[in-house]
């Protein structure tokens, strides 16, 4: 059963991993989506006196807004676009707006996987959707398997434009822990940020109604 406060961060959180890399500004309409206004931009910056880049992406989509959160909420999905993401899951509903999540991120050898626990705040309106997503360490016990992210913040915000027009907005970053050099994780990171929403813009593009009907 799919449960609209399950969200990524995702998300997203998620995401956020991915996010990060080379200083320029990057547009792309992906290949084989049906929306016509659905061009990527992904920009990056520095986050106060962190090595590690915070990433800003944007698109736009003419799905409705409830379909767009649902199919960026779908946990099921997430492994689906989100390129290393090794597993996540909903460890705690605190509230129906609040819930803590633990997702664990591949890393390349000789680098440890990492694990990130998140607790998650959605906030609804007619004219917005909004996820903020912050790392929260200390809500399970430590896994001595993978290297537990103790600093990381994100957030989406779905926007109504329009009758037409939905605008989804992604802010991201992290400090990924350890002896991970900055340059390195920038370099992979802006790869494979822009190749995860790339699949992201695909399955909110041809996601349906009928599939999300709680």
């Amino acid at each position: 059963m799919k449960l609209p406060s399950q969200l990524t961060h995702i998300y997203l959180l998620i995401i956020c991993l991915f996010l990060s890399g080379c200083s320029s500004l990057t547009k792309r309409t992906p290949s084989g989506i049906k929306d016509p206004s659905d061009k990527l931009v992904i920009s990056f910056a520095k986050h106060l006196d962190s090595p590690y880049q915070e990433v800003r992406a944007q698109f736009t989509s003419t799905q409705p807004k409830q379909l767009v959160y649902r199919v960026i909420s779908d946990l099921a999905l997430t492994t689906q676009w989100f390129q290393d993401l090794q597993s996540i899951e909903t460890v705690a509903f605190e509230t129906n707006n609040n819930y803590v999540l633990r997702s664990i991120i591949n890393s390349p050898w000789p680098f440890k996987d990492r694990e990130i626990i998140t607790c998650v705040t959605t906030h609804f309106s007619s004219a917005m959707l909004s996820v903020d997503i912050k790392a929260c360490p200390n809500k399970t016990a430590i896994d001595n398997q993978f290297v537990r992210v103790k600093q990381a913040q994100s957030q989406w915000q779905i926007k109504q434009l329009d009758n037409a027009l939905v605008e989804v907005r992604y802010t991201a970053w992290i400090n990924p822990e350890g002896s991970v050099p900055a340059f390195i994780f920038n370099q992979k990171l802006a790869t494979s940020s822009q190749i995860s929403l790339i699949k992201l813009q695909r399955l909110i593009a041809n996601a349906k109604a009928e599939d999300y009907l709680y």
